[in-house]
């Protein structure tokens, strides 16, 4: 029984005692109008203030209760949400990972293909060297691509838009794979019509594969690639770990390591 039913119920009670009191009052025979009716009214009287009383406060707790019901159904909402959301974030960290580690072993396998050679030398890229690069450039053509797809996930799903600072992370990420890219895209056709490539001519591509400390103008790749992957995933996490209550849940992050 909602509690305006139960509001008119009470009332009518109430009116019904008052109504018999009256009755009794301007009916009664003079036989009657002793202790006979005295009790009667009496008893009427303590009926009415325990249904009214009883009822009353029956009344106000049905509604605290629905009160409470609604108030816990938004909090389970709002948590499942959160989960949903802390979900979705532990996910795209695995596929943020997965890429990052993919371009890593590119890097590792045209180090063993001997890219990674002083640009002093003006040393000309061998047929296999070229081989090497080209199959490793379509990795990371394809990393590339699927770095594009998630930065705009990152600013256009609702799930993702609250972390800030995760679509210039992997803009910055996706722009220094796309000037690797650049650069291949420019010497490849000359390579093909049997121009003799010198590594010289590939400073990005130098830059890619050179060990993080090596004695190089700009280690772009620690700068423009490993940071912001670290720096998404700390902001992923921090979300993860505001929507999850258990600390250990949200403890994702790994640091990369410098190779």
């Amino acid at each position: 029984m909602s509690a305006i039913r139960l509001g008119f119920t009470l009332g009518a009670v109430l009116l019904l005692t008052i109504l018999a009191i009256a009755l009794l009052a301007l009916t009664g025979t003079p036989a009657f109008q002793g202790q006979v009716r005295a009790e009667v009214v009496k008893h009427l009287l303590q009926l009415s203030v325990v249904i009214v009383v009883g009822g009353g406060v029956a009344a106000l707790y049905k509604t605290f209760e629905h009160g409470r019901d609604r108030a816990a159904k938004a909090r389970d909402e709002a948590a499942r949400q959160a989960q949903l959301r802390a979900q979705a974030h532990e996910d795209y960290i695995k596929r943020l990972g997965n890429l990052y580690r993919a371009i890593k072993y590119s890097r590792r396998k045209l180090r063993t293909a001997g890219i990674g050679l002083s640009l002093a030398e003006n040393a000309s890229l061998t047929k296999d060297q070229q081989a090497a690069i080209n199959r490793e450039m379509a990795d990371i053509n394809s990393g590339q691509l699927e770095l594009e797809g998630m930065m705009l996930e990152s600013e256009l799903l609702p799930g993702f838009m609250a972390v800030r600072p995760l679509a210039q992370h992997l803009h910055a990420m996706e722009d220094y794979l796309r000037e690797l890219i650049s650069e291949h895209e420019v010497w490849v056709p000359r390579a093909g019509a049997g121009r003799s490539i010198q590594l010289n001519e590939l400073s990005r591509l130098h830059e890619f594969v050179s060990p993080v400390g090596a004695p190089i103008q700009e280690p772009r790749f620690l700068t423009c690639f490993t940071e912001p992957y670290t720096q998404s995933l700390i902001a992923l996490s921090e979300s993860i770990a505001a929507a999850t209550p258990d600390p250990a849940q949200a403890a994702l992050i790994s640091k990369p390591g410098r190779t």
